[in-house]
């Protein structure tokens, strides 16, 4: 977000970039001059990264895992904002269907017959998705032995990209499959998000645009405003094609240029317009209630433009996510400690910095599930803690916490590089693509966060920036409720009011926290010697502890640095008398087990004992077992049998 900026710059981060900053905020054009001249990170060389001479942009990797097998995607950079209303609402998503109805090279059901004969599958090997700004067409885990396959991929793909019939006929024949999607899609939430756009963003083209358009227009549009949407925005430098798999890199690098080659450069391509939404003193608020609403909830966002795409790729980019995704993580964390009392006042809370549903608008956002006997004071509880945050800051521990968790989940994701399947290496490509995040190695984004902790990012910078998301414009607030009798609905000024009432008010600064060092003290333990060995199927070796145990141990490298536990014994639900199993509940049970600790250790507390340790333990009943499994990293393993124990 912007407001990092001023921060960084206060800091040092980078001279160049806050040399050109002033006492006020720099516009757009002068902060992508300004990032221009910071150095950028370089993408992984693990990856071939090339462009056409047509615009097109192309990403592939070999991996083997698993053997004989490829993900093969076309990423557009258009959207359902790019439609001209209201000739075009809709098409963007309609446009994804028509690619699977006939394209030059695929007639009729072509390709889906092709896909078929080969293994895949509608829905788990083949599918397509639009959003508001990007539109990806994918062809999941598809085997591919014959090196033809790679090359009908491929072709697929260019057809999607440029040689899409949009045959009248088939349009038509879509339409009805478009508006039963469209019904079932229109849920209770799906309608409340509609109605929310306009509070959002107010006098902007995104108040109005649809991922699916209105079921009027979807039955009666000309056909020529497809074929004219796709003309417009699909040509290659909008788009590129990303291959990951069990591939020859070199003959794929040669077919992509073949194949996508002969697409012709756009002349004058129409350019993505940026979206500016302006600022304004007074809050929007918003009151949706809907039949089929199941629990009362509060939104609320202060709304900024977006900082440019290109700062993405250099360390304040880079510093920028990380302290915004810290921010999110302490604040879930101190939710889930109220919301774990009983008493607490709302059901559930969250808060963090991201895009505002379109990428050139940021938000600092709040959501709040409520209790239906306490909407007000619910949403006053919350809201007090956005002002606790906005006051104070955070907490040196609580800040340790989230570094620590942080960390050790970018480790843990170095520690098993080895063992990546194809479809991880999609998102962060993508990323690069629509975003320009840049691709790293697990190892490399470890040490460049270690970096980024050990020079920079401080509690101090944390704190100085989430005292700065909660600003005294450009707020926006929606309510959405159920619609029936018994509730009370708040009204628009009633939310106000109480924003008013809690910004006035005194609140005390975030308590301090004693948070115990060791689940227990292994020395008062006495072990069970093996009393014997044997070996069982997959060549696994068993051991049988004196007192009874069965311990079996199957070393794998299939997926680096995980150990997967499972202890258990027979009975489970068999065990539950003919009276009780009537009232047992599956369901309940998993709510208990996710919301209380082990031993003397509440939920909350164990949470923030574990921080910084990648382990999950789990006890469960099924039909005809009970027990405790789970998995954990080789260093944290001596963590995950002590939970186990407790």
């Amino acid at each position: 977000m912007k407001r990092i900026i001023s921060i960084l710059a206060l800091l040092g981060v980078s001279m160049a970039f806050a040399a050109g900053l002033s006492a006020q905020q720099p516009s757009r054009e002068q902060m992508e001059a300004m990032i221009a001249q910071m150095p950028k990170i370089p993408n992984s060389d693990q990856l071939r990264i090339g462009r056409l001479d047509n615009g097109l942009t192309y990403y592939i990797r070999h991996n083997e895992l698993p053997a004989g097998r490829a993900e093969f995607y076309l990423a557009t950079n258009v959207g359902a904002i790019q439609e001209e209303y209201p000739s075009q609402d809709g098409l963007a998503h309609f446009l994804e269907h028509m690619c699977f109805n006939g394209t030059e090279h695929f007639p009729d059901k072509a390709i889906l017959d092709y896909l078929r004969s080969i293994g895949a599958e509608f829905g788990r090997n083949i599918n397509a998705s639009t959003g508001f700004e990007e539109t990806q067409y994918m062809l999941n885990n598809i085997p591919v032995e014959r090196e033809s396959v790679v090359d009908s991929c491929l072709m697929i793909l260019c057809d999607y990209s440029h040689f899409v019939l949009n045959d009248p006929v088939e349009v038509d024949k879509e339409r009805g499959v478009i508006v039963e999607e469209r019904r079932q899609r229109r849920t209770a939430q799906w309608r409340s998000m509609e109605r929310s756009l306009p509070l959002y963003f107010g006098d902007t083209k995104m108040s109005y645009t649809t991922l699916i358009g209105l079921q009027e227009h979807l039955l009666s549009f000309d056909p020529q405003a497809l074929v004219d949407f796709y003309h417009t925005w699909y040509h290659p430098d909008m788009q590129a094609v990303v291959v990951v798999g069990d591939i020859d890199v070199d003959r794929t690098e040669q077919k992509i240029q073949e194949i996508f080659g002969v697409i012709p450069a756009c002349e004058n391509p129409r350019q993505k317009a940026i979206l500016e939404l302006a600022d304004h003193d007074e809050p929007r608020v918003g009151v949706i209630t809907d039949p089929e609403t199941v629990s009362p909830s509060v939104e609320i966002l202060w709304h900024s433009p977006a900082n440019p795409e290109s700062i993405n790729a250099t360390i304040v980019g880079q510093l920028s996510d990380i302290a915004e995704y810290l921010i999110g993580m302490i604040m879930n964390e101190r939710f889930s400690d109220i919301t774990s009392d009983p008493s607490s006042l709302f059901l559930s809370g969250g808060f963090g910095v991201s895009s505002l549903i379109y990428e050139d608008i940021d938000a600092a956002y709040g959501s709040v599930t409520l209790k239906e006997d306490h909407i007000l004071d619910g949403f006053k509880a919350f809201y007090t803690e956005l002002v606790r945050m906005a006051r104070y800051g955070f907490t040196d521990a609580e800040f340790e916490r989230a570094k620590a968790e942080y960390i050790s989940y970018i480790e843990s994701a170095a520690n098993k590089a080895d063992t990546r399947r194809n479809a991880e290496f999609i998102r962060p490509i993508l990323s690069n693509f629509f975003d320009q995040q840049p691709i790293l190695e697990p190892q490399d984004e470890l040490d460049m966060t270690n970096l980024i902790f050990d020079q920079v990012l401080t509690a101090q910078v944390v704190n100085q920036l989430a005292m700065q998301l909660i600003t005294p414009n450009n707020l926006v607030v929606v309510y959405d409720g159920p619609e029936k009798d018994g509730i009370a609905t708040p009204t628009e000024a009633q939310l106000l009011a109480i924003i008013e009432e809690v910004n006035a008010s005194q609140i005390d600064a975030p308590a301090g926290e004693d948070i115990p060092d060791a689940l227990l003290d292994p020395s008062t333990l006495r072990g069970s010697k093996i009393r014997k060995t044997g070996s069982t199927i997959y060549g696994a070796t068993t051991w049988v502890l004196k007192n009874g145990l069965t311990v079996v141990v199957y070393p794998t490298d299939l997926t680096r640095d995980q150990i997967i536990f499972d202890l258990y014994k027979d009975g489970g639900e068999s065990l539950i008398s003919t009276d009780d199993i009537a009232t047992f509940d599956s369901s309940i049970f998993s709510q208990y087990v996710s919301n209380t600790g082990v031993a003397g250790f509440s939920g909350t507390t164990l949470s923030k004992m574990l921080t910084g340790k990648n382990v999950r333990v789990t006890p469960y009943i099924n039909s005809l077992e009970h027990g405790i499994r789970g998995n954990s990293t080789v260093r944290d393993l001596e963590t995950a049998f002590q939970l186990m124990y407790l």
